[in-house]
């Protein structure tokens, strides 16, 4: 959604269908995430997934491809500790590639 900001609903609804999906704290996946459209998150929002990130997810594959996105990463890899790999990729292949290797 260009331009969204993601909210506490968004974060809740979005970790209840990965736990639909039968991801959990004891079984882990890595996640692929599409940022190329633009998008914010509020600080709350921030905390909560530096929080519980890593309770479902083994490692987080981002792909981006604008300048913003690379420094909105950098910000959460520098001041958030989500506790599992997260790297920036410039397309989704390469994401794919990478992400598997913590399945």
């Amino acid at each position: 959604l260009e331009g969204h900001e993601f909210d506490e609903s968004d974060i809740n609804r979005q970790f209840q269908s990965y736990r639909t999906l039968g991801i959990s704290e004891s079984n882990t996946r890595p996640i692929v995430v599409d940022a190329r459209h633009g998008f914010t998150i509020g600080k709350e929002v921030r905390d909560r997934m530096a929080k519980d990130t890593k309770l479902l997810f083994s490692a987080a594959a981002v792909v981006g491809n604008s300048l913003s996105t690379r420094i909105v990463i950098n910000f959460l890899n520098s001041f958030y500790d989500f506790g599992l790999p997260i790297k920036l990729f410039d397309n989704e292949q390469d994401a794919l590639t990478w992400a598997r290797r913590y399945a």
